[in-house]
């Protein structure tokens, strides 16, 4: 029984899908194929006839596809319209109208179909675009699924397929329209000039530059870009005045020219900064100081050395009698403990990166060893308190010397007023009462030792404390005070009148006890005499 009532439903169901599809008349107000231009207007207008119920829902369709629907009671007999403005690709293809109630619908089954034709709505205009920047000339054109083809006026080639393209700098110039086309149709728009502009572009850089002094530098830049192109050429980060051309030169350039280049490249569009050059400025290698020709004992060192100035780094290759010494690459050739066989003319070769020189030959020669010898003994002196005393030796030997000198048998050592204690020449400094002495040098070498005779110092105390006496005889007593050993002149005057006539009376050392003594006799005979001290 339940089986029976389902079926009775499904079969009134069917009957008023069928009977509401059978009782409508679908009224068309459109062609069966109309073609729009793109950007144009389309109203689909259907109408209908219903016998049976009013229908509550409308649908238009197109392609298969719900695109409106309105939900609503509607009139047995109603015409639908359905306007489209600006149509493009999306709404080309075929329309359907469906209606239905609640129970049933009907399809028109003759569809309208809709085709969108080429249309260009904005010509393009006369176009100024960077290269490789995209770019449409202005032009607005459909439809969106149409062909489009850029062409060149004046060869009839195919350029772009795009609305939108990326020029580059060879199309600048070209005079170019558009083509759009499908299946409905084709149209060409206006020629019109395409100019394309480009901001600087490097491509070449500049490079380092090693140059020797006082040649010319040059630095060059390669750029491509939108003439005029600018240049600005930097060192160290700072302008270089008149320097606004694709290359710089440096003429003769000196150490202070060395540094780190670039160049700014511009025109209207942009600017781009080249990558650092730098400029290392070299000289030759030359020798400042040549090797010395030496003389040694056999059995001691023998050292070579040169000085070179030039630009590092330097390479050196000494050389004995023209032929290379293996591992002697310097600047010191060092010879230990040589014998008669290292005789010989010893040269070194000087290399820098940029040139080479060879120094001038230097002799070795190789002696029997010679004890230390003195051939000028240091003599003695008398100075005056104060001043400065001076010991000298002459030594001959095998090299080196050493030196040492004494006072009263005591090392003496280099310091304060004492210079040269291991030296030929000893130097005292201001002397003192306490200085004087005996001096003496002893003078070695690896083969013996010589010691010097002694020389005495003496220094001199200046004459004072003169006092005048008589004795039982009437004679004046003169006496002074100064250095034992030393002698100091009296004199006597007995004129006060110019000139003055000072005339010694007598000159003698004093005694052991530093005091010097003198008798002047027959003083009765002046009425009036003047004493005076003084040193020789």
């Amino acid at each position: 029984m339940k089986c029976i009532t389902v079926l009775c439903g499904l079969l009134a169901f069917f009957w008023a899908t069928m009977g509401l599809f059978a009782q409508v008349t679908f009224t068309y107000n459109n062609a069966t194929i109309t073609t729009v231009p793109y950007g144009g207007s389309f109203t689909l207008s259907v109408g209908w006839a219903i016998t049976a119920t009013r229908p509550n829902k409308v649908d238009v369709f197109l392609n298969g596809s719900s695109i409106f629907q309105m939900a609503q009671p509607f009139p047995v007999q109603y015409t639908l319209t359905y306007p489209m403005s600006g149509v493009d690709s999306v709404n080309d293809g075929y329309y359907q109208v469906r209606v239905s109630d609640s129970y049933s619908y009907a399809l028109n089954s003759a569809p309208v179909y809709l085709h969108v034709s080429p249309a260009i709505l904005i010509q393009p205009q006369d176009t100024l675009c960077l290269a490789k920047s995209s770019t449409t000339m202005g032009i607005a054109a459909g439809p969106s699924a149409a062909t489009f083809q850029w062409i060149d006026a004046a060869t009839g080639a195919i350029l772009w397929t795009q609305a939108r393209f990326s020029p580059t700098v060879a199309n600048s110039g070209q005079r170019i329209f558009c083509r759009i086309s499908n299946s409905y149709g084709s149209v060409s728009s206006t020629s019109v000039l395409l100019t394309v502009v480009a901001p600087p572009a490097i491509t070449s850089q500049p490079t380092n530059v090693v140059a020797m002094l006082g040649t010319n530098a040059r630095f060059n830049v390669t750029a491509t870009g939108t003439t005029p192109l600018n240049y600005q050429w930097y060192k160290n980060g700072l302008p270089i005045q008149g320097a606004i051309l694709n290359y710089i030169i440096l003429p003769a350039v000196t150490l202070t020219d060395a540094g780190t280049f670039q160049v700014v490249i511009s025109n209207g569009y942009g600017q781009t900064n080249s990558n650092d050059a730098v400029l290392k400025v070299v000289t030759l290698v030359s020798i400042a100081t040549q090797p010395a020709s030496l003389t040694v004992a056999q059995g001691q060192d023998a050292s070579f050395r040169v000085s070179v100035s030039g630009s590092e780094p330097y390479s050196f290759q000494w050389t004995k009698n023209g032929a290379t010494l293996t591992g002697a690459t310097n600047s010191t050739l060092q010879l230990v403990a040589v014998d008669y066989s290292a005789q010989g003319a010893y040269a070194v070769r000087i290399a820098n990166p940029y040139s080479q020189v060879l120094s001038s030959n230097a002799t070795l020669t190789v002696v029997a060893p010679v004890p230390a010898n003195i051939i000028t003994q240091p003599t003695n002196l008398v100075v005056t308190i104060g001043s400065n005393a001076t010991f000298f030796v002459n030594a001959l030997g095998t090299s080196p010397l050493n030196y040492q000198w004494l006072k009263n048998g005591t090392n003496l050592v280099t310091g304060g007023r004492i210079t040269g204690a291991t030296s030929n020449a000893l130097t005292l400094a201001s002397v003192v009462v306490d200085d004087a002495g005996q001096y003496r040098v002893s003078v070695s070498n690896a083969y013996g030792t010589n010691t010097s005779t002694n020389a005495s110092l003496i220094v001199v105390v200046p004459p004072a404390n003169l006092s005048i006496s008589r004795n039982a005889s009437n004679s004046v007593i003169l006496q002074v005070n100064g250095t034992p050993g030393f002698a100091y002149v009296l004199e006597a005057l007995t004129n006060l009148n110019a000139p003055l006539n000072w005339r010694a009376i007598n000159t003698n050392a004093t005694d052991t006890n530093g005091t010097f003594s003198c008798i002047f006799s027959n003083i009765q005979l002046f009425p009036s005499v003047f004493f005076r001290t003084r040193m020789p």
